[in-house]
């Protein structure tokens, strides 16, 4: 190998026919899933319940997107070749990030279903931290996360998409990346804090 930057064009890019029909039964599934949520939404009393579910999953989805985005930045860093092996899979999933900012309006929407506080600003002990537990603070900070999230996955898969072999990233890209894990790890906490343990607004901790 030369080292030097491989220019790829999308044609070069081939889906596998196994992978299609894979894709196609996923495409199916998730119709069908979508379907009975909704159905599920009309029932009476079930709108919270199933607020709370779609609440599980998403977390689950959305940590794996920005956990991709956080391994690819990892190896930026660092320039370890053995994360090579699942790099497109880790871009792969970084790729899905708009797609998890449009399956998060669902529970903008219904929010008001899931956390209480919404309703009521006085379980939020107003004194201590409804400064932080306010409507249009947790509206913005989503949008922060996402717009965050959003340009250090459009650096790193933009670089993915030009560059197939392991040659060495840039001391720039490596900057960024260091800034970008900072951002990670403050992001996500704080995401956590607004769309998981904001479900009991009198959570706190010692720390």
């Amino acid at each position: 190998m030369s080292g030097e930057p491989v220019e790829l064009r999308q044609a070069d890019y081939v889906v596998p026919a196994e992978a299609a029909n894979w894709q196609k039964r996923a495409l199916i599934v998730g119709v069908v899933g979508a379907v009975l949520c909704i159905i599920g939404a009309f029932l009476p009393g079930q709108l919270t319940q199933l607020l709370r579910g779609y609440l599980i999953a998403y977390v689950f989805w959305y940590g794996l997107t920005v956990g991709g985005m956080a391994l690819l930045m990892l190896q930026y860093l660092t320039g370890g070749l053995a994360f090579l092996v699942v790099r497109r899979v880790a871009e792969a999933a970084v790729k899905g990030l708009p797609l998890m900012f449009v399956l998060f309006l669902p529970i903008l929407l219904g929010r008001h279903y899931l956390y209480d506080w919404m309703n009521d600003p006085t379980l939020t002990v107003t004194l201590r931290n409804h400064w932080y537990l306010n409507t249009p603070g947790w509206i913005i900070r989503w949008l922060i996360y996402f717009a965050i999230w959003g340009a250090f996955s459009f650096v790193i898969v933009k670089r993915g998409d030009r560059h197939d072999e392991p040659i060495e990233a840039p001391p720039r890209l490596q900057g960024i990346c260091g800034f970008g894990l900072v951002l990670y790890a403050l992001t996500v906490s704080f995401a956590s804090f607004d769309w998981v343990m904001s479900l009991d607004p009198h959570w706190g901790s010692t720390i």
